[in-house]
């Protein structure tokens, strides 16, 4: 099914299932679940929406969507697929400045690294720079996936 905003409470309810009452919880959803979000977001009738949802309906600036009921949502055309690509994933990360259960970690393996080679015969310098980062998972207990249809 298309995301909806009672996927959105399931992973709030999970994250406190998990005990995660440290840090901030933020919304990496897939830009396809963005548009489902608010969809379903503008067209809900409850009246905690008129309010706390109307941030969602807002301009997407930088993959920002807004907030949901005090965590931030953002989208991103880099999430992952399953399924086959017949679904799209999600997820409600943890952010703790601490960093004791931050879901994800930065991860250097080597800091950039330049090296210059001349080439005297073509009056050229060849300039190389490498660097090796990424993305770790580290707790993985703070971060609740959400898979929903493409």
């Amino acid at each position: 099914v298309d995301l909806g905003v009672s996927h959105m409470f399931q992973a709030i309810g999970k994250r406190r299932t998990n005990n995660v009452f440290q840090g901030q919880g933020v919304f990496v959803l897939d830009d396809q679940q963005g548009a489902d979000l608010t969809v379903a977001v503008a067209s809900a009738t409850a009246q905690v929406f008129s309010t706390n949802g109307a941030a969602l309906l807002g301009p997407n600036t930088g993959g920002f969507l807004g907030d949901f009921f005090g965590h931030p949502v953002y989208q991103s055309t880099l999430c992952d697929t399953a399924n086959t690509a017949a679904d799209v994933v999600g997820a409600l990360l943890n952010y703790d400045p601490s960093g004791k259960m931050s879901t994800l970690a930065y991860a250097v393996l080597w800091m950039p690294r330049l090296k210059t080679q001349s080439n005297v015969l073509a009056s050229t310098d060849y300039i190389k720079i490498s660097a090796n980062w990424g993305a770790g998972l580290i707790y993985n207990a703070t971060g609740v996936k959400i898979v929903t249809d493409a």
